[in-house]
């Protein structure tokens, strides 16, 4: 199978993006400020450009000092701009095999974050605790335990067990 390779919308000519989640730079000739004020033309081989990965697995590139996600580039690319839900329910990239770092066209679509929270149970992608732990915590802070002696129990930092508290978290769970 070829890689196929698309220019980036509003990077014309500059970056493109492949069906694979690869991005390049193009050869082109840029300008060079002198201090004479002329401007001297040089040229620029262009070439592949270095992925950072994020600890989520996610990953990013800079395009002239901007940082875009992969999977939001070949969406945009090859897919469509970036669909605006008629219930305005904000809208994600879906990874169809949970795995953030394979940027496939065919393994990306756009979805709601409800639709991205549906597939990693489904991939059984799980949270930090499983129902039962959070349901033990939720108990444990209703009989006054602090954050950081939960914490302490569990392993977890004590922002976890804050963010459960508050319902950021594992708001399913109800004790």
């Amino acid at each position: 199978m070829n890689e196929i390779w698309k220019d980036i919308p509003n990077y014309e000519g500059r970056y493109q993006v492949s069906d694979l989640g690869n991005v390049r730079s193009l050869d082109r000739l840029s300008k060079i400020r002198l201090e004479t004020d002329k401007r001297r033309r040089y040229f620029v081989k262009g070439k592949l450009l270095n992925v950072t990965v994020l600890q989520s697995g996610h990953c990013f590139v800079r395009l002239e000092g901007s940082f875009y996600y992969v999977h939001h580039l070949v969406l945009l690319t090859f897919v469509s701009l970036k669909p605006i839900h008629p219930d305005s329910l904000r809208i994600e990239c879906l990874h169809a095999d949970g795995n953030p770092k394979n940027n496939c066209v065919l393994n990306l679509s756009w979805g709601t974050v409800k639709e991205n929270r549906a597939d990693r149970r489904l991939l059984h992608e799980s949270g930090k605790f499983t129902y039962e732990e959070a349901l033990t915590i939720k108990r444990l802070i209703s009989e006054g335990l602090s954050n950081i002696a939960i914490a302490a129990i569990f392993k977890v930092n004590r922002s976890t067990i804050y963010k459960l508290k508050k319902g950021a978290t594992y708001a399913h769970v109800v004790y």
